[in-house]
């Protein structure tokens, strides 16, 4: 009976051809059928004697029973692996959603700002960020309770994302306040999208108990420099913001 190499790595698995010795390895959609399949003992044995390159016949029952089981292994390790990166990557994405608005958190937001920065360096692209705030919320929650603040939120979100281009990224900033990344716009280009964007929400209005109810809002913007990092373009939007804010209460 011929030895079984120690020194021979076990690769990683390829589907069995008793051909395969003589003849390339075909993929067809048979082939793909039975990748799909679930894989069966003999299966794994089949895999084992190919990838290994020895014959089943010189293989003793006892090794026979302790590849198989080896292999089994692996495919169960591979199968818990791939469940645990799916479930990774299922709660990064919960991380950066917002808890009822269709939209990315302020996390998430952060994280495209920075993207959106690199990018944007890079390829000599001038982006802006605005940041709209909904003045009146308060006022509709002490008024018609959480539930309508909620739903003007919501209107709001709906409508600014309507309002942007693919390209654009809307997102929370958290409270009452929307961040919007308009990329390839410079200050004037992002400040008369921003002006027909505010005029659309407070020219609008969202149904709530039979009644109609409309928003009051203000925003502030910032083109991106360089040296910008994502916390500083937000706090340079928000620094505008409030000072408008500051001229509409004066007035």
């Amino acid at each position: 009976m011929a030895e079984i190499p120690v020194s021979s790595p076990i690769r990683t698995i390829l589907p069995a051809d008793k051909h395969a010795k003589d003849q390339p390895r075909k993929r067809d959609q048979s082939s793909k059928d039975r990748d799909s399949s679930p894989r069966t003992p003999v299966d794994v044995e089949r895999d084992i004697f190919t990838v290994m390159d020895i014959p089943a016949e010189e293989v003793t029952p006892k090794v026979q029973q302790t590849l198989s089981q080896i292999m089994a292994e692996f495919d169960k390790l591979r199968d818990e692996l791939k469940h645990a990166r799916s479930h990774i990557q299922y709660l990064e994405e919960l991380s950066e959603t917002h808890t009822y608005l269709p939209l990315i958190n302020r996390r998430g937001l952060h994280r495209e700002l920075s993207r959106v920065l690199a990018l944007g360096e890079r390829d000599g692209v001038v982006n802006t960020f605005v940041c709209f705030h909904v003045r009146n919320i308060e006022s509709i929650r002490r008024k018609f309770g959480h539930g309508a603040a909620e739903a003007g939120l919501t209107w709001a979100a709906d409508c600014l994302s309507t309002a942007c281009r693919d390209t654009d990224i809307v997102g929370s900033m958290g409270g009452h306040d929307f961040g919007l990344i308009l990329t390839m716009a410079d200050s004037e280009n992002a400040a008369e999208k921003a002006a027909a964007i505010a005029l659309q929400l407070e020219s609008g209005s969202f149904p709530w108990d039979g009644e109609r109810l409309s928003l009051k809002t203000a925003h502030g913007l910032h083109t991106f420099i360089a040296g910008d990092n994502a916390e500083s373009v937000m706090a340079l939007a928000d620094a505008e913001l409030l000072r408008k804010e500051r001229e509409i209460d004066a007035v």
